[in-house]
């Protein structure tokens, strides 16, 4: 599992994309990370996300959380920002459930202000808020 301070760039595409990408839940149990309970509309929100998802990024492997070594595929998913979009693990509903983890509120009210996660607007609301090399990177046409 990569560790991404919130809100840093998530760099894993590059330096160049990072400019666009925003790492949310990359926690590890070598740094801290805020602890508090979340509303629950953000958890429903995120758990609406369809597998397979139409905007994630896939990777081989696995990631485990050092928390308690749970696993999960190496997959990323986004949420549209303004100008960028966040990226977070597979493993955030776990981290959030399961280890109290708090997101920044400014990706909860993404979350919030996101069109439902299986609507053609959320595909582009994503499209809109990164370059046309990302989106076609991270777009599962079905």
């Amino acid at each position: 599992m990569f560790y991404y301070q919130d809100l840093s760039p998530w760099t894993r595409f590059g330096d160049k994309a990072a400019q666009q990408l925003k790492a949310i839940g990359w926690i590890d149990q070598s740094h801290a990370f805020t602890q508090a309970t979340i509303d629950p509309a953000i958890i429903v929100k995120l758990q609406q996300l369809p597998r397979p998802a139409p905007v994630a990024i896939a990777f081989l492997g696995i990631d485990e959380c050092t928390l308690c070594q749970k696993t999960a595929n190496d997959t990323s998913f986004v949420i549209p920002g303004h100008g960028f979009l966040y990226v977070y693990p597979e493993l955030l509903l776990h981290y959030i459930n399961k280890h109290n983890y708090a997101p920044p509120q400014e990706f909860c009210d993404a979350v919030q202000n996101c069109p439902p996660l299986t609507s053609p607007e959320y595909v582009e609301a994503v499209k809109q808020n990164c370059s046309p090399g990302i989106f076609r990177s991270i777009h599962r046409n079905r």
